[in-house]
């Protein structure tokens, strides 16, 4: 009799190879959910990331049709950045009507409207994202 209990309890000792089995699915589904989410912050980061450099390309053309006198404000046509081959930047110059609420006119009136603009492809849907940086100049 004292056999038969020493048996009864070697076999409840331990866990069965169903049990691991389940177990291992079960740390494997979590391990699968958890690195899922690894390349989508790779994506948003990268947006992120071309966003910003789109934002500094516009500002330093802004920069550049800032320093140039009244005259030689003029549009420029959509040409790739250099050193920033996903990027291409377009200007384009009209005049507004400082008593018609800055309305575009097309005669010179002594103000400018200066529009930049900054065209790069989006990393998610392979479209293209925009941006525009808008500034009005005076003639001195």
């Amino acid at each position: 009799m004292l056999r038969l209990d020493n048996k009864k309890r070697e076999k409840q000792v331990g866990i069965s190879l169903i049990e691991v089995v389940v177990a291992v699915f079960i740390l494997m589904m979590g391990i699968t959910a958890v690195l899922s989410i690894f390349p989508l912050g790779l994506k948003v980061g990268k947006t992120s990331e071309r966003a910003t450099i789109a934002s500094f390309l516009g500002q330093e053309k802004m920069e550049e049709y800032l320093s140039k006198q009244y005259d030689e404000i003029t549009d420029e046509s959509r040409v790739v950045v250099s050193d920033y081959s996903l990027f291409e930047r377009e200007v384009g110059v009209s005049y507004v009507d400082p008593n018609d609420s800055l309305a575009e006119t097309g005669s010179d009136l002594g103000i400018k409207k200066i529009r930049v603009f900054v065209y790069w492809p989006a990393v998610f849907a392979g479209s293209e994202k925009s941006l525009e940086i808008v500034t009005l100049i005076a003639e001195r």
